[in-house]
């Protein structure tokens, strides 16, 4: 007759809810920073990309223009161009695992019905 296919059973959202408490993504400590290289700006992050999310908001010409010389000149790591890294003080390091906004731990399963209970 014809080719029967096995499909798979409706998911039960409920089974997949973990009782075990999610680690932090945020438990690795920070050793270094990333500063911004703006005259007069001093604001750093943990990645380069968090200085580049800053330029592109607070120093968006000055990026524009790094951006032009690095393809210009195919620099390939453009991040030392808007940015430099230093290291931190072990009293800055504890000061940020401290203070550091912890990440909500992952849903995974939930379904937006469940997150709203």
């Amino acid at each position: 007759a014809g080719m029967r296919l096995d499909l798979p059973l409706p998911l039960d959202h409920t089974k997949l809810v973990s009782a075990t408490p999610v680690e932090p993504l945020t438990s690795h400590p920070v050793s270094q920073v990333y500063v911004c290289k703006f005259p007069s700006c001093s604001r750093s992050y943990v990645s380069t990309d968090g200085v580049r999310k800053h330029c592109r908001k607070h120093h968006p010409q000055w990026l524009a223009k790094l951006d032009e010389q690095a393809k210009e000149s195919r620099t390939h790591n453009r991040s030392e161009l808007y940015c430099y890294s230093r290291l931190l003080t072990a009293e800055e390091a504890e000061a940020i695992q401290r203070d550091e906004p912890r990440k909500r731990p992952r849903t995974v399963g939930l379904t937006p019905t469940d997150l709203n209970r």
